[in-house]
């Protein structure tokens, strides 16, 4: 494992650091699988092409992160894995109604637990050099991708509206 963390820094900030490091990397793990499932299972194409972007910006970013991490893996935390299962129901349950407006709120609702879990990071003060500027750019992606999220989701509830 690299040095990413500030010598000066306590131990408990240290584990802080690597816990938050092992959280953001397993939602990606879940992030990836749930956009990979949701891109198949929808018939309309500017949607599949945008959950199947996410999934591979998961994917990418989670190994962008491994370089930095320790081998052994921290499990996530319990508050966050409740969200993340609440989360994954709904999804499961818009897509066999075929609800994809649901499914795009549900996608707004897995995006804040990221970015709560990357603010968790990028609040460790210790964090430095090459990690600290991996996470700061992919916070700034997972930003732009929220602003990309908000145009599909205007042009799918157009269409929606056409179609009605």
């Amino acid at each position: 494992m690299q040095t990413i963390i500030l010598p000066s820094v306590s131990t408990t900030a240290k584990d802080r650091a690597v816990s938050s490091l092992h959280e953001v990397m397993d939602l990606h793990k879940i992030r990836a699988t749930l956009y990979a499932k949701i891109a198949v299972n929808t018939e309309d194409s500017l949607l599949k092409t945008f959950f199947q972007r996410m999934a591979n910006s998961s994917r990418r970013f989670r190994t962008e992160l491994t370089l930095f991490a320790d081998t052994k893996m921290n499990p996530i935390t319990e508050k966050v894995m409740n969200r993340i299962e609440k989360v994954w129901k709904e999804a499961v349950q818009h897509m066999q109604q075929n609800n994809m407006a649901g499914l795009l709120q549900t996608w707004n609702s897995l995006e804040e637990i990221m970015i709560d879990a990357y603010l968790k990071v990028a609040a460790n003060t210790g964090v430095r050099g090459n990690f600290r500027k991996t996470i700061l750019k992919q916070i700034d992606s997972l930003r732009k991708d929220r602003n990309v999220y908000r145009f599909v989701e205007s042009i799918f509830l157009q269409k929606l509206q056409t179609n009605s």
